[in-house]
């Protein structure tokens, strides 16, 4: 949790669902970028499931930042959706740990 000027705020982290170059090769489609692999149909059940659980302890006061990777905007678009919150993207949002060399190092103030 956050406290901002006498507020606090819960933060959520959510790694998007099941996408699909992770299926196994024969169930899985060919037609997509590597880098920017949609959710597989068990992700889009997962992004399901997950929208309704946030959607139980989350308000419209929310906001939602993503990603802009396809499968990242699919987990969260069924809360969005829930909650009528627009979904903001930031490309600083993901995996960096290749880029730190494998150890994530600070804080988050």
């Amino acid at each position: 949790m956050m406290t901002t000027q006498g507020r606090t705020r819960t933060v959520i982290f959510v790694r998007h669902g099941t996408r699909q170059d992770f299926l196994p090769t024969q169930e899985a489609p060919t037609k997509f970028s590597l880098l920017d692999s949609p959710l597989s149909s068990s992700g889009i059940a997962e992004s399901q499931c997950l929208g309704a659980h946030l959607a139980t302890i989350l308000n419209d006061s929310a906001t939602i930042l993503s990603s802009p990777l396809s499968r990242c905007i699919q987990t969260i678009l069924p809360l969005s959706q829930q909650l009528k919150v627009p979904i903001k993207t930031e490309a600083g949002v993901g995996e960096w740990l290749e880029a730190a060399g494998g150890a994530c190092t600070g804080t988050i103030d």
